[in-house]
């Protein structure tokens, strides 16, 4: 796999909304929520 880099502007996803819904799917996960890319996009 090749390295990821922060989200480009504009493509980012509303993190405390997959939270919540993290959450309800998977009550007992834990932890913070980390969201990269690939820099050439998808693969």
């Amino acid at each position: 796999m090749r390295e990821t880099k922060p989200v480009r502007a504009g493509e980012e996803l509303d993190i405390e909304r997959l939270s919540g819904y993290l959450t309800r799917q998977m009550p007992s996960a834990s932890g913070d929520i980390v969201v990269e890319q690939f820099p050439a996009g998808q693969f």
